[in-house]
């Protein structure tokens, strides 16, 4: 006699395991399963599933056929036959599999997703591959130049995304030039109040790249293609903010003229397309309009847009406004309403705040044992601003050993070799630094280090220039360094010292290359209060 109710149960094990990526655990309880009821197709499907992501492509076929053999009406039979016969390159039985998939179930998104990509993507073969790995290839292959294999794999992810719109397959749709589809998910993704809810803007609002710049051409290239689209009257509104965000990649006239379209869009929406106030308030905040950005930020939240980066954005802007107290709550928000794999990412962020306040012990508790990646930059900085060198060398050597092209780390470790006498050492990080930021608006930091470290050694020439690099770079707190400590006129080698070290003190935990804070960062004396801040 079967025993389907203890099958059951070890069948939902199964996918408990499956989910964590324990495949072989998944297996057992798979096994098992079958074991006590031999007549459970679905522990045979799931047991192909196991088979694919294992690489037995052989095995995940006798399982799917057996069930095809015994109920040939079950849809995603056909799509798993599908998966495997792409797989194998098998493109013209795969579709029929599919086709027969839908026909079955007119709703199955994935087979619907799998059948599209196929036939738009006649050179791909697909590779049962995770999601998060097929991402990281992405990535991967975007920092070499690889254009290729980033197609492919965002293809690959495009074809493992489960049931549902989300943020990262619009931007993968975006990527692979497959516009029609992006503002589909972009339309389900706002219409949704639950898609809202978990919704990453960042990708919706820069969907054109992964985490490394792409050259002209690249951009250049998908503007070509968009022109071309024809998009239905429902479709026109999302594919001109797909326009418009591609011309966020042009600076100049192309950027303020997507800016000035996209405030159109947003108020012709009547609140369709609040999910484009984020390009608009991160724009206003950068160029230190608070407000503006404040009101963008919150009506991103009224419209149901809840991610943690909306409301650490409005943090920021209302710590830029002064509203400290205000700014922080926003932190406590994000960190309550935030899923619990995302509390961290609220913590570190929160922590890297706190250290441009001064507040370093308030940092170190927030950023110890925070596994996000620059959590140990900022806690290194906070660790450096407290004068525990020992402990700030662990942590920004750490930082820089797992992300190697982060300017912000390799600044800071610098800074922190100088502190502590090491000439050679820092001068080669500020170096690597300088090369990481790009062009002399972005490594004031690096030049200011530079000029004390030259000043130390005695090479006034060299000393003087990379002041003058810093102060042609970022006036604004050398200036208010001079004001405060009363120095006017030219300046000796003396008074460079004294301003510089000043500047440095002033700016206390602030290392980073964005101008908005620098009215947050000023406001705060060297002391370490400010106007309604709180205790440490």
């Amino acid at each position: 006699m079967p025993n389907t109710a203890t099958a059951l149960r070890a069948m939902t094990n199964g996918v408990f395991s499956l989910e964590r990526g324990n495949l072989r655990e998944a297996e057992t309880f798979f096994v098992r399963a079958l074991h006590l009821d031999s007549k459970l197709l679905q522990a045979n499907l799931y047991l192909a599933k196991v088979a694919l992501r294992s690489g037995d492509t052989a095995k995940a076929e006798s399982h799917v056929d057996h069930v095809l053999v015994a109920e040939p009406g079950i849809a995603h039979a056909y799509y798993l036959k599908a998966r495997i016969l792409a797989r194998k390159g098998e493109r013209g039985r795969a579709l029929g599999c599919l086709k027969k998939a839908v026909e079955l179930s007119p709703g199955f998104e994935e087979a619907g997703r799998l059948l599209f990509l196929l036939l738009k993507n006649p050179g791909w073969t697909l590779c049962e591959i995770d999601m998060p790995d097929s991402w990281k290839m992405a990535v991967a292959a975007n920092k070499k130049g690889d254009f290729k294999k980033m197609h492919c794999a965002l293809l690959n992810y495009a074809a493992a995304s489960g049931a549902g719109p989300s943020a990262e397959l619009f931007k993968a749709y975006c990527m692979l030039s497959h516009y029609g589809k992006a503002c589909e998910t972009l339309a389900l993704l706002a219409s949704s109040s639950e898609a809202r809810r978990g919704c990453g803007l960042l990708n919706i609002a820069c969907p054109w790249g992964l985490e490394y710049n792409l050259p002209r051409l690249y951009f250049m290239e998908h503007a070509r293609k968009l022109e071309k689209e024809k998009p239905s009257p429902e479709q026109k509104g999302l594919m001109d903010y797909l326009k418009c965000t591609l011309a966020m990649n042009f600076h100049g006239p192309a950027q303020e003229a997507a800016l000035a379209r996209l405030g159109g869009l947003i108020e012709k929406g009547k609140g369709k397309y609040d999910f484009a106030r984020y390009i608009t308030g991160w724009n206003s905040l950068c160029e230190g309009r608070y407000d503006m950005a404040a009101a963008d930020f919150r009506n991103i939240l009224l419209s149901g847009y809840r991610h943690l980066v909306v409301q650490c954005r409005l943090g920021e802007t209302l710590l830029c406004k002064g509203e400290i107290r205000l700014g922080l709550a926003q932190f406590k928000s994000a960190y309550s309403a935030a899923p619990a794999a995302e509390k961290e990412s609220v913590l570190a962020w929160e922590g890297e705040m706190r250290l441009f306040l001064k507040q370093y012990p308030r940092a170190v508790r927030l950023l110890k044992n925070n596994s996000c990646l620059h959590a140990a930059c900022w806690l290194g900085a906070a660790y450096l601003e407290m004068g525990d060198f020992e402990n700030a060398l662990i942590e920004l050597e750490k930082a820089v050993a797992a992300s190697p092209d982060d300017a912000e780390a390799r600044t800071w470790l610098g800074e922190a070799y100088r502190r502590c006498g090491r000439r050679s050492e820092a001068l080669r990080e500020l170096k690597l630094a300088a090369s990481l930021s790009g062009g002399k608006e972005r490594n004031v930091w690096v030049c200011l280090n530079k000029a004390l470290l030259f000043a130390d050694s005695g090479d006034t020439v060299k000393m003087k220039c990379n002041f003058a690099l810093a102060v042609s770079a970022w006036p604004e707190p050398l200036s208010l360094a001079r004001k405060r400590l009363d120095v006017s006129g030219a300046l000796r080698g003396a008074d460079i010292v004294r301003v510089t070290e000043y500047t440095l003190k002033m700016c206390g935990g602030y290392r980073r290359t964005d101008k908005y804070f620098l009215p947050l960062i000023l406001g705060i004396v060297p002391a370490g209060k400010t106007a309604g801040c709180e205790k440490k």
